[in-house]
């Protein structure tokens, strides 16, 4: 039981959703950031 309760709680179907709105959007900009960050520049002046 203990591997299928970590399997689930990793792919975030047994976590409790404690976040709110501004802190959804919070991680959403950083992912979206550090997305930004990891692409490779093709055409930098």
């Amino acid at each position: 039981m203990s591997v299928a309760k970590a399997f689930l709680e990793r792919i975030g179907l047994l976590t409790v959703d404690t976040s709110d709105a501004f802190d959804l959007r919070l991680a959403r900009i950083g992912r979206r950031e550090r997305r930004l960050n990891d692409a490779p520049a093709l055409f930098k002046n």
